[in-house]
């Protein structure tokens, strides 16, 4: 078949190879990197060959032109022999003839054949090396010409496999491992002749060269057989591999043999290359030495800051590896920073330092800073205060531990320079630990032995009291240091106090100050998640412990968060995540007032969906309405009274209350009721206001929607407390509850709760009706009416909210309000026809009748154009023909009676 024809059947090939030309420009750049130092080794190694056969052959034939002539007659032993006859002859007297006597044939000597034998083979053998050495250059030139033919990438990739695999195919490899062999063979060879050439002429000579030739021989068989045995051994003959391989066979053969099984293993298969590979991989204690031996040399090594900055930053990413590997990289790391002559800090400092010199480009210099940040961050993440303290560094001396605090404009090295800091200031930390557990031990044992050391030196832990100011640490919150002259005021317990105090709180102030400065980045911190969990806190500690920095960092973030940050983004943010990181650890142990910067928070975010994701996250809630009563009464002041004289809580406050109450309806986060009747119990006592109204519906509705889900979950008995409690505040409509029998009716509780959220309904809608309005009662109603249980209701409850609702669509005031309440699921049993055993709530007729007038007024309200695409005009049509065609099943009123 043509071309044309194959091109007519494949049109997409084209497409494809185009699609896949940067796969395999990658192949062939890597498979060239490989092919050229492979062939630069082959060159460099024939070269090598072919000046040793040269020189070699030249030297054998100077040996040879004297050797082969010990092959044939000697013509010059006849002549003196002739000479000798006539010599003879002219000395007779008489002239006696003296018959020639005829030479005896020849025949060269033993020691004459097996030298110029071996010699001429080890010619021969040289000659053949430098000629195969030759021809391999050549092959491997037409390699790479053939390989580098300019063409279409897959057209090229494809011929250099091809030629590649050939090369495998017909073992050039070893052609090239036949070549030192063979002319290993003809050095051998020509000692081996030279003892033969020598043995005539002088035996004693003859001797010397047989003792180096086994010298030889011997130290060849030692550099063929010690790989065998020592994988890292540099000494190598090409005879090594054969040997390799038959040892292998051979024990397998005779493993064989003796288990009477064909035993397999993967490793019997490989190569002494492969077999080297993996011995240099497996993990030992050989191998850790190894390594540390070679990282410290190439500290040593690096001259300047220009080389030591590559592996810096190659030091920054050692962690980042297997799980597996990491306690071994933990290991090396340590071991380069213990070192005594290495002095890696330091130099690590001063590489830092030259950041600021001006020598440096803006990019080359945010380069070196960010390495220099992960490489503290590496080294610092090794600390652990306790047994390991002593692998952790103090950092207080070093000046990317001060100048952490980050400067705006370099956005690109922020986030590395905050959790760099986070984690030395931590290092720093391990490092002041131990010490103050080694002074806290010896106050404890002065105090214990007044009369043995009665006077005990204040000094050393005044030195470090000192020191702690100088590394950022506050001790008792005081950022001064602590002189000598105030610890001798002191006794002896309250010294300990306050360095136990230091030791449990000082982590969380670490990881507080952290929180505060991720929130300002552009981006997330650099190991965050990891940076959390090597700050090791005491999750035991109680919340008084570190309730002040806690409140402290807050603050200030909040306060940044005014300032810098746009309050009206929707999307949950990094601050936001910050705030919740913080909050995470507000879980004061008895009420407290919530601080002012939270409650400013919850009020000034203006985001429902940002405020719900800071809920999920911090799980404060609880905390909050645990802690609300007081923040209510806290902010209640003397001065501040209504028209009756009752107190009047800040609106900044019932703000913050009511949007607590409206993201715990939506989200339905586990909470106490009891903590709400508590609030409840507080509102009441103070002078209404339209917060005040919107709250506590909020709230009530909540209470009841808890009980709800407690029944609805058959926790009968968590239900009768909360309910025996609601009642005291009356929660519920008449008829109440009197016994405890009664209240253990899951049907009869079902009863009263929906009686209950169809009142709190009521009552909020009855205030709608003044003015002004309850705060943002919109969603507080749009919140209430969402899954009202259809059972039954008081008629006293059914006029209050029809007169309500008449009123509130007779002023047109609030639409909103009104389509909310249209919208509700008030109406549902009046729009799903499709069922008739679905209970309708609304069986007093007054009531039925004032709502079934009120919308039809309203929906005659209702323009044409809007009515074709009104969701609510569809639904108040809707929601009209039920009242006017459905009654309520009778027996829900046998229920009722």
């Amino acid at each position: 078949m043509s071309d044309k024809a194959g091109r007519t059947q494949h049109p997409t090939a084209t497409n494809d190879e185009a699609a896949a030309a940067k796969l395999w420009t990658v192949y062939i750049s890597e498979a060239e990197k490989y092919d050229k130092s492979l062939v630069e080794s082959w060159k460099s190694d024939m070269e090598g060959m072919l000046i040793f056969a040269g020189l070699f052959s030249a030297s054998l034939t100077a040996f040879l032109i004297e050797s082969y002539k010990t092959l044939s007659p000697d013509s010059g032993e006849q002549t003196v022999r002739l000479l000798a006859q006539i010599s003879q002859q002219l000395s007779s007297p008489n002239g006696t003839f003296f018959p020639t006597t005829q030479p005896a044939s020849f025949s060269p000597s033993t020691t004459s054949l097996v030298c110029n034998a071996l010699w001429f083979v080890s010619l021969g053998l040289s000659l053949s090396c430098a000629l195969i050495a030759t021809l391999l250059e050549q092959w491997a030139r037409e390699f790479l010409h053939k390989a580098d033919m300019r063409s279409a990438p897959l057209i090229r990739a494809r011929i250099y496999s091809y030629l590649y695999y050939g090369m495998k195919r017909f073992n050039v490899h070893a052609v090239v491992d036949i070549i030192p062999l063979l002319l290993h063979t003809s050095l051998l060879l020509f000692f081996a002749g030279l003892v033969a050439f020598l043995i005539p002429v002088n035996k004693t000579m003859a001797v010397i060269c047989a003792a180096i030739l086994l010298l030889v021989t011997a130290a060849y068989t030692v550099f063929t057989c010690l790989p065998l045995r020592y994988m890292d051994c540099p000494y190598r003959t090409p005879l090594s591999g054969g040997f390799w391989w038959f040892s292998r066979w051979l024990l397998r053969h005779l493993e064989s043999m003796w288990n009477h099984t064909a035993h397999s293993d993967s490793s019997e298969d490989e190569t002494m290359d492969e077999a080297m590979a993996r011995a240099a991989r497996e993990g030992s204690i050989e191998q850790t030495s190894r390594d540390q031996r070679a990282l410290v040399w190439t500290v040593k090594s690096l001259a300047d800051n220009n080389e030591l900055e590559p592996f810096v930053d190659a030091l920054g990413d050692a962690l980042h590896v297997h799980p597996e590997q990491k306690q071994t990289y933990c290991e090396h790391i340590r071991s380069l920073v213990n070192h005594p002559d290495l002095q890696l800090r330091s130099r690590m400092d001063t590489l830092y330092d030259s950041c600021t010199d001006g020598t440096l480009s803006s990019p080359d210099r945010n380069h070196r800073q960010i390495a220099c940040f992960k490489a503290f961050w590496a080294i610092s993440s090794l600390s652990r205060p306790g047994i390991d303290s002593h692998f952790a560094v103090d950092f207080h001396d070093s000046r990317a531990y001060h100048e952490w605090r980050f400067a705006d404009q370099n956005l690109q090295v922020n986030p590395y320079a905050v959790s760099a800091g986070a984690m030395m200031k931590w290092s720093t930390y391990c490092v002041i630990h131990q010490r103050l557990l080694q002074q806290a031990q010896y106050l404890a044992a002065c105090g214990a032995g007044p009369l043995e050391r009665p006077n005990p030196d204040f000094e050393p832990i005044a030195a470090l009291f000192r020191h702690l100011t100088v590394c950022g640490f506050y001790v008792n919150g005081n950022p001064y240091p602590i002189r000598h002259a105030e610890l001798t005021r002191f006794d002896i317990p309250p010294i300990l106090q306050m360095i136990d105090r230091f030791l449990a709180s000082a982590p969380h102030t670490i990881l507080f100050e952290y929180f505060r400065k991720s929130a300002a980045l552009n981006s997330q911190p650099y190991q965050w998640e990891a940076t959390m969990m090597t700050i090791a806190i005491d999750r035991s500690l109680p919340f008084i412990a570190f309730q002040q920095p806690l409140e402290w960092n807050l603050a200030t973030l909040l306060h940044y968060q005014a300032r810098h940050l746009s309050p009206i983004t929707s999307e949950f943010n990094r601050n936001d995540a910050a705030i919740a990181e913080l909050c995470s650890f507000w879980r004061p142990d008895e009420a407290i007032a919530i601080p002012s910067c939270l409650v400013d928070y919850i009020n000034h975010r203006n985001s429902d969906t940002a405020l719900a994701h800071f809920m999920r996250r911090s799980r404060v809630t609880p905390y909050l309405w645990f802690c609300f009563t007081k923040t209510l009464s806290d902010g209640t002041s003397s001065s501040s009274v209504g028209e009756f004289g009752r107190p009047s809580f800040s609106d900044e406050s019932l703000t913050a209350l009511w949007s607590l109450a409206f993201l715990d309806n939506r989200l339905r986060l586990r909470t106490t009721s009891l903590h709400m009747l508590n609030i409840l119990d507080a509102i009441s006592k103070a002078e209404p206001s339209p917060i005040s109204v919107s709250v506590v519906a909020l709230v009530k509705h909540r209470i009841l929607r808890t009980l709800y889900l407690a029944l609805k979950n058959s926790d009968t008995e968590a239900v009768t407390m909360e309910l025996a409690e609601s009642l005291e505040d009356a929660l519920f409509p008449a008829p109440a509850i009197n016994s405890m029998e009664g209240i253990r009716a899951p049907s009869l509780m079902k009863t009263r709760i929906g009686e209950a959220r169809i009142r709190v309904l009521a009552d909020l809608l009855e205030h709608s009706i003044s003015f002004p309005l309850p705060y943002r009662v919109v969603d507080a109603v749009g919140i209430i009416t969402q899954r009202i249980p259809r059972d039954s209701v008081q008629k006293t409850d059914q006029i209050r909210l029809a007169t309500a609702i008449e009123a509130i669509f007779a002023s047109g005031d609030t639409p909103e309000l009104m389509h909310t309440i249209i919208l509700s699921s008030l109406w549902d049993s009046y729009i799903e026809m499709h069922s008739s055993e679905i209970y309708q709530w609304l069986d007093d007729p007054i009531a039925r009748q004032t709502l079934k007038d009120t919308f039809t007024k309203y929906v005659r309200t209702i323009t044409p154009s809007q009515a074709e695409s009104s969701a609510v005009h569809r639904r108040l049509c809707a929601v009209i023909r039920g009242l006017d065609t459905r009654t309520a099943p009778r027996r829900a009123a046998q229920q009722r009676k």
